[in-house]
């Protein structure tokens, strides 16, 4: 995965700050996915803090060149690597990028092309070579004095100290592992003793137990874990406090945030908002600095009805806003990685739809995912109580497990000819749905057509599987699956039809009008949860001796062979 600029190490944010060539550009998503991007923006200098002062030098030596030409410097930087224990800087004249920049040989250098035509170009190529090479006589740990080293598992190029250090290392580390293989016992006992250390680092629900009608909820300062199970018992909290001795856990205006140290200075978590904090309707601006927002964190916040992503926040988790009174989720037009259309919350470019607000007010009840999506994440659309209608278009070829678990009055959903990933859970918990449609869909490139409804269940297939074992003949199978039954569809009896392989996880949950169903001989696998919360007296009817008869007898099913 690509780096973001706050994973970048220390030296190389001066580099950036003292030659403008150096700065890396940020990668945008859709360039990520598409390509056209260099090496360097995306991975940065990928050496050791040692050659620091190489790279420096390589820079200003660089940066001269061009003042002697009399040119404003004109090169672009496409990768900085060591490699076979030297370093490599791969660079080129803007708007001549040569595509291949050297062939490297062990022991027997590398074969560059030069960076330009001319004398000044040329001239760049002597002063990377010339640099390249010290680096061969430079430690890259720390800088000192060094030799090339081909005995610790790779070649690096150490001084002799650092040399020794990782020698030393690498034999500790045998040696370790010998006894680790030799004593299962000991390794036990290692995992018991980490075990009991995150124990005592943990906040459990025997530490506040008595406390469960406070107002605010104290972290102490040993704590650096917190069991999800505290949340649950401080659901109707005002507020946090920590205490100022703890280096894990902070509390901003009473919201609780989680950090941790990187080289690069404090990535900040938002964990939890205080489910009772505000009395009355409030707008959340998560605090600029944050990275990352955890699953739950606004669980039970019904008077949070706006919240602000900043700038700086990186990742949402799934189900982040689920069991909340949030209505709309507004994004700084700066963030990088998600922005909001129309409250709703996408990825950047508006391809992956990330979360619906629970309590969007629309009037007509009815929401059409823009056709650029192609991702609905997991929760996307979990206990969402004001829609009545979905449309999914025909781009969508992922939807996220759970993504529409607890749309309780979720009526119709309409979709375009297209086949989904393997998810669970297909409009899970949604107990008025009673339609599900399958418009055709022209596009027939790519992920294929292959999802209907019949009699407005839905079904996936066939589609034919193909396996290439390392000896014998290919293997191939047809899967063809009954992916959810809809639970308001009012009938008493159903026939799964034949040639039907699979019934998905969860297919029939809910359902609570059928008495029977008729399982064919062609069912081979029966997903977890199938006929989960049905009638206690529904019927399967199957022929005798098949996968569905062996399924209805281990899972003390009431049956009736065909």
């Amino acid at each position: 995965m690509r780096r973001r600029k706050s994973e970048r190490q220390g030296f190389e944010l001066k580099l950036e700050q003292e030659f403008p060539f150096m700065q890396q550009k940020e990668i945008t998503d859709e360039q990520w996915e598409k390509g056209g991007y260099s090496t360097y923006d995306a991975y940065g200098c990928c050496v050791g803090e040692g050659w620091y002062d190489l790279l420096r030098g390589l820079c200003l030596d660089i940066t001269k060149a061009y003042e002697a030409a009399n040119e404003p410097v004109g090169i672009v930087v496409s990768q900085v690597k060591e490699k076979f224990g030297t370093l490599r800087f791969y660079c080129y004249p803007v708007g001549h990028n040569p595509g291949c920049f050297a062939f490297d040989f062990i022991g027997s250098g590398s074969l560059r092309r030069s960076p330009g035509e001319t004398d000044l170009h040329r001239g760049i190529s002597k002063i990377v070579r010339k640099w390249e090479e010290a680096s061969g006589r430079t430690c890259e740990n720390c800088g000192a004095a060094a030799e090339t080293r081909t005995d610790i598992g790779w070649i690096k190029t150490y001084c002799d100290s650092c040399y020794a250090d990782v020698k030393a290392s690498r034999k500790a580390s045998a040696q370790r592992k010998k006894e680790r293989e030799e004593n299962p016992e000991l390794v036990e006992a290692e995992q018991k003793a980490e075990m009991e250390e995150k124990r005592k680092q943990t906040l459990t629900t025997e530490d506040v137990d008595g406390m469960t009608d406070a107002d605010y909820l104290t972290i102490p300062a040993g704590v650096k874990y917190i069991d999800e199970a505290v949340f649950d018992a401080f659901s109707r909290l005002k507020g946090f406090r920590v205490d100022k001795a703890n280096t894990t856990f902070t509390a901003i205006d009473e919201v609780l945030f989680e950090e941790t140290q990187h080289d690069n200075g404090v990535r900040r978590h938002l964990l939890r908002y205080p489910a009772d904090k505000d009395q009355d309707s409030v707008s959340y601006n998560i605090p600029n600095g944050v990275t990352s927002i955890g699953s739950d964190a606004f669980k039970g916040c019904t008077n949070v009805v706006s919240v602000t992503i900043p700038k700086t926040v990186e990742g949402v988790s799934w189900g982040t806003f689920s069991d909340s009174g949030i209505q709309s989720i507004l994004v700084d037009p700066e963030n990088r990685d998600f922005t909001s259309i129309d409250g709703v919350l996408f990825s950047k470019y508006g391809t992956e739809l990330h979360a619906y607000p629970p309590k969007k007010e629309l009037l007509t009840r009815r929401y059409n995912i823009p056709e650029e999506v192609n991702e609905v994440w997991h929760y996307a659309f979990r206990n969402v109580h004001n829609l009545t209608s979905i449309h999914i278009p025909g781009n969508v070829g992922f939807l996220g497990n759970d993504a529409f678990e607890g749309c309780i009055n979720l009526i119709e959903v309409d979709l375009l000819k297209r086949r989904f990933n393997d998810n669970r859970r297909v409009f899970y918990k949604c107990p008025r749905l009673k339609y599900i449609c399958v418009h055709k869909y022209e596009d027939t490139s790519s992920v294929g057509n292959s999802i209907y409804t019949n009699e407005w269940v839905l079904f996936d297939g066939p589609v034919t599987y193909t396996k290439y074992p390392k000896d014998g003949e290919k293997i191939e199978w047809v899967v063809h699956r009954l992916m959810r039954y809809p639970e308001a569809l009012e009938q008493d009896s159903y026939v799964i039809p034949q040639g039907i392989t699979n019934i998905l996880e969860y297919a029939f949950s809910g359902q609570n009008h059928l008495k029977s169903i008729t399982l064919p001989a062609s069912i081979t696998e029966i997903g977890e949860g199938a006929f989960e919360r049905c009638r206690v007296d529904l019927v399967l009817h199957c022929h005798e001796d098949t996968y569905a008869h062996e399924y209805a007898k281990s899972n003390n099913m009431d049956f009736e062979l065909i």
